[in-house]
């Protein structure tokens, strides 16, 4: 089944052509595009970034950012392209044009959607399915990317507020030492200091809706041990378990 719901919000094709082309987009690409280079050979040139591709190439250019390709033919051209407007993350996060990781799976998973002008539920899931596996080991937009960091982190942290830091960094493709120091210098907390301030909202949850004990709760929140917890606990909230308890209880 068609749904015209997405004729203009994305593009799935197979373009074919011989030789040579050059495309201008200097307006600005129309829609986010993830491609794989088939046959042929293509440059992508934006202000601060050049693309150089070889067929088995993937790729990935987004939403709004003026460029001109470069298409070489030996002697033919072919790629596929996906082009969509909906971008699944959150908030000011923006990736730059770049080749992606053009391993087995991520081929296998762009090859496998099917290529259709007014995409159907099928095709989309299968898109979906290919970005969220290319998406964690994509790169930033240089611009403004230490806030970009910041927020993608913070989203990822309060999803997971049970995962450790070096996880955190590993999700956003950086160091976690590099992720210490974005935190520092944009919110002015380590990245265990917000972790912990989250850790500490669900406990506070947890204390108040469940009967579960304090080792049950501790643990499922990965502190080390429920003295450590009890101590976390006081820090932000200036309150011991059994005194967030009780205080539910004389309401």
């Amino acid at each position: 089944m068609k749904h015209s719901l997405f004729s203009d919000r994305c593009k799935f094709m197979d373009y074919q052509f011989t030789k040579y082309r050059h495309t201008d987009a200097a307006g600005g690409a129309n829609m986010h595009f993830l491609a794989v280079l088939e046959e042929g050979a293509c440059k992508l040139v934006s202000k601060n970034t050049t693309v150089e591709l070889q067929a088995g190439d993937a790729f990935y250019i987004p939403l709004g950012i003026p460029y001109h390709s470069y298409w070489y033919g030996k002697p033919n051209i072919r790629f596929l392209s996906f082009g969509f407007t909906m971008f699944p993350e959150a908030g000011s996060v923006k990736y730059a044009m770049q080749k992606l990781p053009s391993d087995e799976i991520t081929l296998s998973l762009l090859r496998a959607i099917p290529r259709q002008r007014q995409p159907d539920s099928n095709a989309l899931a299968k898109l979906y399915t290919a970005l969220s596996h290319v998406l964690p080991h994509m790169r930033y937009d240089d611009a403004n990317s230490a806030e970009v960091v910041l927020e993608n982190a913070k989203h990822y942290m309060i999803r997971h507020p049970e995962k450790r830091i070096p996880d955190v960094a590993k999700y956003c493709c950086i160091s976690a030492s590099r992720l210490y120091a974005i935190f520092k210098e944009v919110a002015g907390v380590s990245p265990n200091e917000y972790r912990q301030e989250l850790l500490c909202k669900q406990a506070e949850d947890l204390l108040i809706t469940t009967d579960r004990s304090i080792q049950d709760i501790s643990d499922s929140l990965n502190f080390s041990s429920p003295s450590y917890f009890r101590k976390i606990l006081r820090k932000y909230t200036g309150k011991t378990p059994r005194e967030i308890r009780k205080e539910v209880v004389s309401v």
